[in-house]
């Protein structure tokens, strides 16, 4: 491990890598964000910091390091290589990922309005941890669901005590509470890497005001790209942190299989909250209205990138 996250390092130091890191919510825009941006790179990384091995950190190192050296084969050159890594914020929680990803070049952030988010979020993960999903990653990969079960005994029980305090517990509700829980937890996390990372450039970008300019997002995020864009033969480089970031997994195909950022409203009407969805959403709209109102001071234009570095 040590060895693979040195390299790492080492290349970050020579220049030999560089990067955009894209950080969201679980179901937030991320993946097309990212796809988006590593089109206009040598590649994209898909969530390397997911907790799919047992040795986490290797995981991470190897993750990355598969995707740089397979970008240098394809150009067959040793110019510096550029991706787009992708993680959810959730899972940037080790002190080496976070001092990692305080090395990019450029940060992006990505947000959705709480009250649609929990409800995809909730679809999501109730698809995921269904029985038969379940059984079915335990055939498709079974080191990954070893991995997966081992460190979501610590997540879980994290999830439900971080819920609980604030939402009270309640045996039947226990799902609802985990589930609540990963989305506490990530927006805390997502604030307190923004926090601790003043003077990186950082461009956040909501899903629901991605949807209606699509236009203008791509050309925010060809501006970002710009700024570490190689120069000469580019690479195509696609490579997945874990199988539910395959384009034939359910988790994230509509955004690996499509073409740009979707215009249009939101596609359904969404019910109304309950009491225990209120509650959480009391708990999670300040702190998106707390990244949002960062976006202003934050948003950093290829021109004001450059200018700043000088």
């Amino acid at each position: 491990m040590a060895n693979s996250m040195e390299r790492i390092e080492d290349l970050i130091g020579s220049g030999q890598l560089r990067f955009v890191y894209v950080l969201g919510l679980a179901r937030s825009g991320s993946t097309i964000v990212a796809r988006t941006l590593g089109a206009a790179l040598d590649g994209t990384v898909y969530e390397p910091a997911t907790p799919a091995r047992l040795g986490r950190l290797d995981h991470y190192a190897r993750t990355i390091l598969r995707a740089y050296d397979l970008a240098q084969r394809e150009t067959g050159s040793d110019r510096p290589v550029s991706l787009c890594i992708k993680d959810l914020s959730l899972f940037v929680d080790a002190p080496r990922l976070s001092a990692l990803l305080a090395r990019a070049a450029h940060l992006v952030v990505t947000v959705r309005e709480p009250r649609a988010q929990q409800a995809s979020l909730t679809a999501m993960l109730r698809h995921e941890f269904s029985i038969w999903q379940r059984v079915e990653i335990i055939f498709r990969a079974p080191f990954e669901a070893l991995g997966m079960a081992w460190h979501f005994l610590a997540y879980g029980r994290r999830f439900l005590r971080d819920a609980s305090r604030p939402l009270g517990f309640r045996l039947s509700q226990m799902h609802r509470l985990a589930i609540a829980g990963w989305n506490l937890d990530s927006w805390q996390r997502l604030e307190a890497l923004l926090a601790a990372s003043p003077a990186m450039p950082v461009t956040i970008i909501d899903a629901g005001a991605a949807r209606r300019d699509p236009a203008g997002t791509a050309a925010e995020l060809a501006a970002i790209a710009a700024t570490i864009a190689p120069i000469g033969p580019r690479a195509s480089v696609s490579i997945a942190g874990h199988c539910r970031m395959l384009p034939r997994s359910k988790w994230a195909a509509e955004a690996l299989r499509s073409s740009g950022i979707n215009a249009g409203p939101q596609r359904e009407p969404l019910p109304p909250p309950d009491a225990f969805d209120q509650r959480l959403l009391d708990l999670t709209e300040p702190a998106y209205s707390r990244v949002l109102s960062r976006r202003s001071s934050t948003t950093v234009t290829a021109a004001a990138s450059a200018a700043a570095a000088e």
